[in-house]
């Protein structure tokens, strides 16, 4: 008698501990797919910010760009108005020495 006392106590506990390992499995497999849907939202996150700071980099790298462009443009006009000074005066000289040589040649 004693020993189907002792059978059933160790087929209850058995039972039991079916009952809790199914119960940690399923909190593991709730656990994982936690962590799994953390990990995606995470890694979603990254991803966004990353693609927010490349957009940022972009938006920056073009302004000064930009502002390298125009100051090389305004840099160019400045040459070029100067270049058309000179060529002004020069021209200027030579229509000077031009006709003073034609004043010179009727002396």
């Amino acid at each position: 008698m004693e020993e189907q006392i002792i059978l059933e106590k160790l087929i209850n506990l058995d039972s039991r501990i079916s009952e809790l390992n199914e119960k940690r499995k399923k909190q593991l497999e709730e656990l994982s797919e936690k962590y799994k849907e953390e990990e995606k939202k995470i890694i979603t996150q990254y991803k966004e910010l990353i693609k927010k700071e490349t957009k940022n980099i972009i938006q920056k790298m073009r302004q000064e760009t930009e502002e390298e462009v125009n100051q090389l443009k305004l840099e160019g006009k400045k040459q070029l108005d100067s270049m058309q000074r000179n060529f002004a005066r020069y021209l200027e000289n030579i229509i000077e020495e031009v006709i003073k040589n034609i004043f010179a040649l009727k002396d």
